[in-house]
């Protein structure tokens, strides 16, 4: 499970998730003619967009769907200027990342489901009952925002995803754990 978290936080640093959040955005600024011109133009007509925020998101299924192949993606939200006369709007912009990372993510779910299934056996759980009680549980859509933060912060932000998820999970297959 650490070894899983580590690598897929390694890629996030190295940026081998294949993940381009400038392309994510799109073309930011369009040359129209000059500065002050392009000012006046965007404060009245708006359009200019910036990014507020972007990461990892990890789509709500349940385990047993995410047992057999997680879909993991990356997001940035998009704000656009609605100008003097419009009203601003927010949109997320969805890419795909590298398999190698998606793999990473896959491990970790592995692993939790592992953890979760051996230790309440342990316990004295039923194997039928712990099969079911994991395969009734789901995950709701997770969105790991990763923006401004440096490599040892996003491997924290995903450490602390996959512990909330782990501990639902064994909350969930042994609900005496509490």
């Amino acid at each position: 499970l650490q070894r899983a978290l580590g690598a897929a936080g390694g890629q996030l640093a190295r940026g081998a998730a294949d993940v381009d959040f400038g392309a994510l955005a799109g073309d930011m600024e369009a040359p129209i003619g000059s500065a002050i011109g392009n000012a006046i133009i965007g404060w009245v007509h708006g359009g200019s967009e910036s990014i507020i925020d972007q990461g990892v998101i990890i789509a709500g299924a349940t385990l047993q769907e995410m047992l057999n192949g997680i879909v993991v993606g990356a997001y940035a939200t998009i704000e656009t200027d609605g100008g003097l006369f419009g009203s601003d709007s927010t949109n997320d912009r969805l890419s795909a990342v590298s398999d190698e990372f998606t793999n990473q993510f896959q491990l970790v779910i592995n692993s939790l489901a592992d953890a979760v299934s051996e230790g309440a056996e342990a316990l004295g759980l039923l194997p039928a009952d712990i099969e079911a009680a994991l395969a009734a549980y789901r995950v709701e859509e997770i969105r790991i925002s990763l923006m401004d933060l440096s490599a040892e912060e996003q491997q924290a932000e995903l450490e602390a995803v996959f512990s909330s998820i782990f501990d639902g999970l064994a909350g969930s297959v042994v609900p005496f754990i509490a």
